[in-house]
């Protein structure tokens, strides 16, 4: 339902406490073995023009607060020096955010960090109070600068040791596929695990990644990374996927349709809305540029409303429009 449809003289006390108790709802924590939830904390999406529920009416807040009661939420913290040089090329939080997305978790955040422990164990402490889920990728190998493992138990306060059930898993592997290696104390390192978590299995080398609370803590290198996965989706709690619409006007320019954008995106608190401008070289007709207008929700009815109201955008701008267009 679009937020102006009633005044805020119709919302009563009722619906007043219902938002409050949306609230008190939405900020339990539950500690299943499995399924660990926390709400979504408020704050901007980042691009597009998702609204801070701040700027919102109490009847908006409402809707917005219900439809993140659906949500589960991740974050994907990616670590290693060698990312913020840019010597190595993250594709990772792709690979997490396809795997995800089928599942009904919605990356919310992501940051990179170097190998730094205090940094990774304040970043960790923060990420998973903040949201559902956290995966970590890097620094779990075997050498000095590995120092996740030590971080992750130092955010949970927990020790590390050594676990046997860990080096079953190098023993199997190197066993098997590695012949000739032996598992010397260098590759002893990568079977360190915190107190209490449970091992991810790594079809991939063998040394395995590791659940600790909300938090999986997987290898860097992209392989490993998407074989740990495989042993990760069994363990989430899936919410309401979020549903996509794009519609693109060629020739359009973000300038000519900001203000009338921004008050599409009021009008629909429950619909993340983005505005993503293209210029590719063309033939002799000029470059070929645009803009993409691309609607997120989880809620249908609320996807269709803003969506059609797109589309009119761009036909106010004497532009047809391209409804999902696949390139």
């Amino acid at each position: 339902m679009k937020s102006d449809d009633h005044g805020l003289a119709s919302i009563s006390l009722s619906a007043r406490e219902s938002l409050s108790a949306s609230r008190d709802l939405l900020s339990i924590t539950p500690k299943p073995t499995r399924t660990i939830l926390k709400r979504r904390p408020v704050s901007p999406s980042g691009s597009g023009f998702r609204l801070h529920p701040c700027d919102l009416d109490l009847k908006q807040e409402f809707a917005y607060v219900r439809s993140m009661s659906d949500a589960v939420t991740a974050a994907v913290l990616l670590i290693g020096d060698e990312l913020l040089s840019g010597r190595t090329q993250d594709t990772n939080l792709r690979s997490i955010a396809e795997f995800l997305a089928p599942i009904g978790v919605e990356i919310c955040e992501a940051r990179v960090v170097p190998d730094d422990h205090d940094t990774i164990v304040s970043t960790v402490r923060h990420l998973s109070a903040a949201w559902s889920y956290v995966f970590s990728t890097g620094g779990i190998g075997p050498t000095h600068d590995d120092i996740t493992a030590d971080a992750m138990a130092a955010a949970f306060r927990r020790t590390i040791s050594v676990r046997q059930d860990a080096v079953d898993q190098l023993r199997k592997h190197y066993g098997q596929r590695a012949q000739g290696q032996d598992i010397n104390e260098s590759r002893l390192r990568m079977a360190r695990i915190p107190e209490g978590a449970s091992l991810i299995l790594n079809p991939v080398s063998g040394a395995p990644g590791f659940q600790i609370e909300n938090v999986f803590v997987m290898a860097g290198v992209p392989s490993v990374m998407r074989g740990m996965l495989q042993d990760i989706g069994h363990r989430l709690a899936g919410g309401s996927v979020v549903l996509a619409k794009t519609v693109r006007g060629r020739t359009m320019k973000e300038g000519d349709i900001a203000s009338a954008l921004g008050e599409i995106a009021k009008s629909w608190p429950t619909v993340s809305i983005g505005s993503y401008p293209w210029m590719r070289p063309g033939g002799a007709a000029g470059p070929d540029y645009g803009v993409n207008l691309v609607a997120r929700s989880r809620n249908a009815e609320a996807l269709s409303g803003a969506f059609n109201e797109l589309i009119a955008l761009v036909r106010s701008q004497n532009i047809e429009p391209e409804t999902d267009p696949q390139d």
